[in-house]
């Protein structure tokens, strides 16, 4: 960030902050996100966020890098906590900040995705100069990310949404595969 070139970088660390704020367990929380979701076709649409931060980064022995709470959106990858039902059985304190009527059976999902301050997290952004030192925050085109997972399980995490797809597309390999053989073994019987 000094240098004044833009680059986009991974910094890893512990979390650290010098404020928290406690979960159900009493766990220190830095980052708390809770969405309501219903399912449209293959997807999850976002209907509420509600979202609770409080100033963090990571740091190690040396180095303090604070992170934009802000441009964290996408690419907060975390182990969610997720609730599956129907609108009818969310709380009359939730099923109120919906913005819009549901069916009372319509599928719904309660997610909630939180960051602790006794974690390990890896940090992939853009650093700015802030007030009080280096800040990563999204940019060029690209977003910030967060991960508390090691690498290969946070890429079993976001590819879980898209497991139906991948099976399709082997399918249809397999299947492309096999006419392809068929017409082969036809072309050399003369068929």
């Amino acid at each position: 960030a000094a240098t004044g070139e833009r680059r986009y970088l991974r910094t890893t660390g512990r979390v650290s902050s010098e404020e928290e704020f406690p979960d159900e367990n009493q766990r220190p929380l830095v980052f708390r996100r809770q969405r309501i979701e219903r399912r449209r076709a293959a997807r999850w649409q976002v209907l509420d966020e509600e979202r609770l931060a409080v100033p963090f980064g990571v740091e190690d022995r040396r180095d303090f890098v604070a992170v934009d709470a802000e441009a964290l959106s996408d690419g907060l990858v975390v182990i969610p906590r997720e609730s599956h039902g129907a609108v009818n059985e969310l709380p009359e304190g939730l099923r109120s900040r919906l913005p819009v009527a549901l069916e009372a059976d319509a599928a719904i999902r309660l997610r909630v995705d939180q960051v602790s301050a006794v974690e390990h997290a890896t940090v992939v952004g853009m650093p700015l100069d802030g007030p009080d030192g280096p800040v990563m925050t999204a940019g060029l085109g690209r977003p910030l990310i967060l991960s508390t997972l090691d690498q290969s399980a946070a890429m079993r995490l976001l590819a879980a949404d898209g497991r139906r797809l991948v099976v399709i597309a082997a399918v249809a390999l397999l299947a492309g595969l096999g006419l392809l053989a068929i017409a082969a073994v036809a072309l050399l019987a003369g068929w």
